[in-house]
């Protein structure tokens, strides 16, 4: 809105960078934004303590919290973050949906991710798949089960049907069956991919 634009920017609306080439990235980034846009807003009213302005977020929402808080033009105000379940490494975040379960001082613990988690985990994997035929083969595939919260199984005519690099690595990440599966698949990924996973990854942004 140009007008909260106009009050918490005077000197002009804020150019965030795309976070990569996926078709999630245009929302993650409008969310980065709207955090930016909402501290600067709340640091501009008169009754605020302009540098103790916090954020909060959950789940996801968490780790772009503190993503968001750590962006220089918004930095010198934001006193505090909560983010409660969080995660740190994006990556981690994804094979710990594709498989069910994340590990815990060295043992695998089973984990039934919400129906929000399975649908973007979903989206960001076919978001990977430039090749519509491959794409259109996962999803019809695999687009029920993983919704339903099922673990994916393999299925050789599909992967036969699949023509790319890039329909393969997604394909193995939506089958993989164990947390050791995921990781190799997910590091398997192209090389964009990766620089989104890594781009959306608190842990990868520390200072210092």
């Amino acid at each position: 809105d140009p007008a909260y634009d106009r009050v918490a920017y005077p000197e002009g609306r804020l150019e965030i960078d795309q976070l990569g080439t996926s078709n999630l990235a245009p929302l993650l980034t409008w969310v980065h934004y709207r955090g930016l846009l909402i501290v600067a807003l709340l640091a501009a009213r008169p009754e605020v303590e302009a540098t103790r302005v916090s954020i909060a977020g959950f789940s996801v929402g968490g780790s772009l919290a503190l993503l968001a808080a750590r962006d220089p033009r918004i930095a010198d105000r934001v006193q505090w973050v909560n983010a409660f379940g969080a995660y740190a490494d994006a990556a981690t975040y994804l094979t710990s949906v594709a498989a069910h379960a994340y590990a815990l001082d060295g043992e695998v613990v089973a984990w039934e991710p919400s129906p929000l988690a399975r649908e973007v985990f979903f989206r960001f994997v076919l978001d990977q798949v430039p090749n519509t035929a491959d794409a259109a083969a996962l999803r019809s595939r695999y687009q029920r089960p993983i919704l339903d919260g099922e673990i994916a199984r393999l299925s050789a005519r599909t992967e036969q049907a699949l023509t790319t690099d890039a329909g393969r690595a997604a394909y193995r990440l939506l089958t993989a069956g164990s947390l050791a599966a995921a990781e190799r698949a997910v590091g398997a990924l192209p090389r964009a991919s990766l620089e989104f996973i890594d781009a959306l990854s608190p842990a990868r942004h520390l200072d210092g």
